[in-house]
């Protein structure tokens, strides 16, 4: 197949690449061109733009658009930053996958959708508009919605949760719990979730699914995992009295659909440390 990845220097594009890449075409779009990590057709591609490059191709088969904005923790500041790349860029691919004959797309979209919050942030209702805008070419292409929980493995940017996590225990910084315990969370290893968009363009599926990993934990316990391979003690701040929401993906669909996540965080965290300690 002809197939566009976007967002594809990331912790999930690069992973993606390296197993789409010796059986398709890709065209590869990031912020900065070559990686040279796979066989792909690398695209500079700045999706704060009004407008996509034009050496994408005439005609493909599938569109993986996995790009998020990096300024999502920024509001208001970065509002336009988080609109352009989140929502305006999924308009500009829809149109542009209805003129290339695209038959699926596949949007990243983010788990936090589905917690139960007073208030919506604003990085969510911009990932929830472009789901909205997807949704509406649903007869003209198959669209797949993955909302993706805490995915987590090497190489990840050192803002996200579990790298976050890693280096406060690691330093003796405080972790606030909300509850007393913190969320509870069933983080997705990238190889799992690389495993599920896999199955998904093999298998047509459309819809709307979670994308999550098969161990539930707290965030209290998954502190206290990383702290035993790291022989630390973790240093927590108990905020019992603020609520901690339910950020648990369900994975019955994603199991009968595309197949089930085999990386338990235990296992996927220790892979992850291994990582670190060789570069220390």
């Amino acid at each position: 197949m002809r197939i566009v990845i976007t967002g594809a220097s990331g912790l999930i594009g690069r992973s993606l690449l390296a197993r789409l890449s010796a059986a398709h075409e890709i065209w590869a779009l990031s912020r900065t061109a070559d990686f040279g990590e796979a066989r792909a057709r690398w695209i500079a591609c700045d999706l704060t733009a009004d407008r996509l490059p034009n050496d994408l191709p005439p005609q493909a088969d599938a569109v993986i658009h996995l790009a998020q904005s990096s300024r999502f923790r920024e509001f208001p500041e970065q509002a336009l930053d988080v609109f352009a790349v989140n929502t305006a860029s999924t308009a500009l691919l829809l149109d542009w996958a209805r003129r290339a004959g695209v038959r699926h797309f596949v949007l990243a979209s983010s788990g936090g959708l589905g917690a139960a919050a007073a208030e919506q942030p604003y990085y969510l209702s911009s990932k929830h508009a472009a789901e909205l805008l997807a949704s509406s070419y649903q007869s003209i292409f198959d669209v797949l919605v993955l909302r993706f929980f805490f995915v987590y493995g090497r190489g990840q940017n050192a803002t996200m949760l579990v790298p976050r996590l890693i280096e406060s225990v690691r330093s003796g910084g405080v972790i606030r719990l909300p509850g007393g315990s913190g969320p509870r969370l069933n983080p997705i290893h990238v190889s799992d979730a690389v495993s599920a968009i896999e199955a998904a363009l093999a298998r047509r599926v459309t819809g709307t699914m979670d994308i999550a990993g098969p161990q539930e934990m707290t965030l209290k316990e998954m502190c206290e995992n990383i702290a035993a391979k790291l022989q630390r003690r973790p240093q927590f701040q108990d905020a019992a009295q603020e609520p901690a929401l339910n950020l648990v993906g369900d994975i019955a669909a994603m199991t009968g659909r595309l197949g089930a996540a085999a990386v338990r965080f235990t296992d996927g965290v220790a892979d992850l440390l291994q990582e670190t300690w060789r570069k220390q």
